[in-house]
């Protein structure tokens, strides 16, 4: 049985036990218990950063370093962590209580503390 659709383009199904037809176009993709397993290429192309992730006159920050007090708050979708980092390094929030703060606390408290 063969299928079509726009997103996942053709598709043909092949049951347990049963052999794969060997009339398909080469742009059907098989499915179902049947189809044979795809091998991953051994090694992938790296995929570069795109330009907005890398910022020429600010290099990344190295993990667990804090930011310097004074900078700007990470964006809101930041992870929490950066958020902690941020609002210790702003004096904000003492470390061990961040802790147990959620990120909507942390957030509230660097906003409310001027930062």
């Amino acid at each position: 049985m063969a299928k079509a659709s726009a997103e996942a383009g053709s598709t043909h199904y092949v049951a347990e036990g049963f052999p794969v037809p060997d009339d398909l176009p080469p742009d059907v993709r098989l499915v179902g218990p049947g189809a044979p397993q795809e091998q991953a290429p051994a090694d992938p192309e790296p995929v570069p950063p795109s330009p907005a992730a890398v910022t020429p006159s600010m290099p990344p920050r190295p993990l667990g370093q804090a930011a310097p007090a004074g900078s700007e708050p990470p964006p809101l979708r930041a992870p929490k962590q950066d958020w902690v980092e941020h609002a210790v390094a702003a004096g904000a929030v003492a470390p061990e209580e961040a802790a147990d703060m959620t990120k909507a606390e942390i957030v509230e408290q660097v906003s409310g503390a001027g930062g």
